[in-house]
Formats: C-alpha cells, sequence, structure tokens
C-alpha cells in the first residue's frame, strides 16, 4: 500500500483552492496537469509503500500525536505559489511558517519513529501541490502566477488523516484509511 500522513483542507478553504487553481488554469491557458481540488493536501509524512499489516500501528501512531497537539493547533496562511527550479511541470503552495504546524509534524514523524518506521531525513517543507506535469514554459508559468493572487485564507486544520494513495483507471484516488481529531477537537 502507498501511504501517507496529511492535513486536509476545510470545504471553506478547498473551495478558495479550487477558485485560486480555476483562476490559474485560465491565466496558464492550458488545464491540463492541475490536481482535482478534492485531491489537494498538505503531505504531513510520506510513507510510501508500507504493508498492510502496518495500517492499524499507523492509525495509532497518528492518533497519539494527534493527542498530544492540545491547544495548539497550526492556524495556516498560504503565502505564494511557485515551482521549483527546473521544474515549471509542479507547482506548489506554500504556507507562512507556522511553529504548531512543524511541531505537529514532528510528533508524527516521532510517533512512527516508535513504531519502527524511520525519520524522514528531509525537512519538512509544508506545501499543497496544485498540478503535476504541466506543459508549459516557465516563463509563461510564472507570468499566471504574477497575474493571480494568492488566496488570503486562514485555515485550521480540524484532523490528521492516514491516505492510501493508488491509481484506479489511470487516475490518482485517495482513499481515508484512519484519521484522528486535532487539539480541541479531540
Amino acid at each position: 500500500m502507498r501511504l501517507f500522513i496529511a492535513l486536509v483542507p476545510d470545504d471553506r478553504t478547498r473551495e478558495a483552492l479550487a477558485a485560486y487553481s480555476r483562476a490559474l488554469r485560465r491565466a496558464c491557458g492550458d488545464p491540463r496537469g492541475f490536481t482535482r481540488p478534492e485531491l489537494v493536501h498538505l503531505t504531513l509524512r510520506f510513507l510510501g509503500e508500507q504493508p498492510t499489516e502496518r495500517v492499524p500501528a499507523i492509525a495509532r501512531a497518528i492518533r497519539a500525536a494527534a493527542r498530544d497537539s492540545g491547544r495548539q493547533e497550526p492556524a495556516l496562511r498560504f503565502r505564494e505559489a511557485g515551482f521549483f527550479p527546473g521544474r515549471p511541470d509542479l507547482l506548489w503552495l506554500d504556507l507562512h511558517p507556522d511553529p504548531a504546524l512543524a511541531a505537529l509534524a514532528d510528533r508524527v514523524d516521532g510517533e512512527l519513529a516508535e513504531i519502527g518506521v524511520e525519520r524522514d531525513p528531509r525537512p519538512f517543507r509544508p506545501h499543497m501541490t496544485l498540478a503535476r506535469r504541466l506543459a508549459l514554459p516557465a516563463r509563461r508559468l510564472s507570468e499566471a502566477l504574477a497575474s493571480v493572487p494568492v488566496p488570503d485564507a486562514l485555515w485550521r486544520p480540524d484532523r490528521i488523516v492516514l491516505m492510501e494513495s493508488a491509481l484506479s483507471d489511470g487516475r490518482r484516488e485517495y482513499t481515508v484509511l484512519a484519521e484522528a481529531p486535532l487539539g480541541a477537537n479531540a
């Protein structure tokens, strides 16, 4: 099973992100490659291929991390959209730094380490992938990004989810395997 742990936007935030993606698609003049709005998420930890029998332990780990979040729930604001140098095919939206989000990602990583999943050696860089495999010149994408303002939305995630990622008829599909409410929602 290909797994990851994420925060999923609430309906209001998802709609703001969908409107932003629609505006970017129009500005780019090419709708192909954009992530379907229902699939946009913020990955706390990508786990990759994991055996099915490990899912219950991972679910317990995210519940423990969520329970330990106390009242320090992330308050997230979007900062800017961009693409990696030399990779204009991968468009992302990053967030203003939030200590509660960084602490949550670290707690998730620590709980996973307790069940034998190695800590991620890479630093946590929160972002949301808006498009993959865009076929646009970098200059055209930069112009489109400059012409569309980033959503001014405050997002307070209310749960952590364990998701399975699979291809179905050539389309990426995510299935929630477990979830855990955060902080005051627990």
